[in-house]
């Protein structure tokens, strides 16, 4: 498997100029032209095509600078490509459940089944219709919170796309009170009443629930929270964050999905993952 896998590799690198449009057309029988996609939606069927290894369209990564923060690889396209084909072909089954579009940055949350259920959240950047960054945070997938909620159910529809900057400004300062400063008490303000639907594993519906699990931590005396909101990412109604942070001294990456109704937060989902020391980097790009 590893030696067709390298000389797949290989066969694409050189030749996937030639034969990307074939196999785009063959996925996306919808479409006449890959090009006249948005940007989200050709994020949305990439990932979806991981699924089938013969149907992988690697001509929307740039060839000339693509940049990795999946610290689990090494920089450039050739270790992304075999990352994918590996998975691929071993049969991976991928479930896309909510994007974002943002300018030129796609966030796409889905659910991944190989040989555990992950739940990832990958981040593209774009450049002439090209990806040219990548970020990701994944998690194992685990059983339903307090309130019965799993961590992808819940509200679908993107609405009120002229709120977007305006609910992306209220997000980050909802996060910067509650987390970064933890004012539990102006956090408040953010919601109506105790409606707060939460799709954290561990965690109630409720902002009492959110707000009960900090006063916990700050009583046992165990450091968590934020260092910085590093990359704010909206499509009118949804708020992705990117945040690097901490948990007990452990370096973490935070990505929380947050839904508002008007210009009030009520509804949460994340993916948290430890950063693993620099030793154990495979690039130098950093987490963020």
């Amino acid at each position: 498997m590893k030696f067709y896998l390298n000389h797949m590799i290989i066969a694409l690198v050189v030749v996937y100029n030639f034969t990307a449009h074939n196999l785009a057309t063959n996925y996306l029988t919808s479409y006449n032209d890959i090009q006249a996609l948005s940007n989200k939606e050709k994020a949305v069927n990439f990932i979806e095509s991981f699924n089938y290894p013969d149907r992988i369209d690697f001509s929307i990564i740039s060839d000339s600078s693509f940049v990795q923060h999946d610290l689990n690889l090494k920089d450039g396209k050739t270790a992304y490509l075999h990352s994918i084909l590996e998975k691929s072909e071993t049969g991976i089954q991928v479930d896309v459940i909510r994007a974002l579009q943002d300018k030129d940055h796609v966030f796409v949350q889905s659910k991944q089944a190989l040989k555990n259920v992950e739940i990832v959240y990958d981040v593209f950047r774009f450049e002439k219709g090209k990806i040219v960054e990548h970020w990701i945070n994944k998690e194992e997938a685990k059983p339903l919170n307090p309130s019965g909620r799993s961590q992808i159910d819940g509200h679908l529809q993107i609405e009120d796309l002229d709120k977007t900057e305006r609910n992306k400004v209220l997000v980050k300062e909802f996060l910067t009170t509650l987390i970064i400063n933890q004012d539990l008490d102006q956090a408040d303000n953010f919601f109506h009443g105790n409606h707060y639907i939460q799709h954290n594993a561990d965690v109630a519906d409720g902002l009492h629930s959110i707000k009960t699990v900090l006063q916990e931590f700050k009583n046992k005396d165990i450091p968590v929270g934020f260092n910085k909101i590093m990359k704010v990412i909206g499509e009118g109604n949804f708020v992705l964050t990117m945040n690097e942070g901490f948990f007990n001294e452990q370096p973490v990456a935070y990505f929380d999905l947050l839904r508002v109704e008007n210009d009030k937060i009520v509804e949460h989902w994340d993916v948290i993952e430890n950063i693993p020391p620099r030793s154990k980097w495979k690039n130098d790009n950093g987490k963020f």
